[in-house]
C-alpha cells in the first residue's frame, strides 16, 4: 500500500489497518480510550483513502486558495491602479477596506504589521 495513514481526526494518534487481504478492511485508532473506527472498506486502498479523507480540512484549503487569489486579483488591480494614476484618496479607501475585511474575516488572529 502506497499511503500512509493519517492521525486520528479526533485525538491524533496513529490508526492501523485491519483485515485486509481477501478479506474486508478498516481503520481503527491505536489509542483505547478513543478507538475511532472507519466503516469496512472491499480493499485496503479504498479503507486508507476513506480515512485520509477529510471534508473540514479540504474544504479549508479550498476557502484559504479562493482568498489568496482574491488577494492577488486586488494586489494587482491596485498596482495597476497606481500605475494608471489612481488618486491617492481612492487609493487609501480601497486599502482601508480590505483591512476592514481582513479584520471581520480573521479575528483576533489579524495582525495589522504583517
Amino acid at each position: 500500500m502506497s499511503k500512509e495513514l493519517k492521525p486520528c481526526p479526533f485525538c491524533g494518534s496513529t490508526a492501523t489497518m485491519r483485515g485486509g487481504g481477501d478479506r474486508a478492511s478498516w481503520i481503527i485508532c491505536d489509542n483505547k480510550k478513543c478507538s475511532a473506527t472507519q466503516g469496512l472498506e472491499f480493499t485496503g486502498e479504498n479503507a486508507v483513502q476513506m480515512w485520509n479523507t477529510r471534508h473540514a480540512e479540504d474544504a479549508l484549503k479550498y476557502d484559504l486558495a479562493q482568498k489568496k487569489a482574491a488577494l492577488l486579483i486586488i494586489s494587482q488591480w491596485c498596482d495597476r491602479g497606481l500605475k494608471d494614476g489612481m488618486r491617492k484618496h481612492d487609493m487609501n479607501e480601497v486599502f482601508l477596506w480590505i483591512r476592514k475585511l481582513a479584520k471581520e474575516e480573521m479575528g483576533k488572529d489579524y495582525d495589522t504589521d504583517r
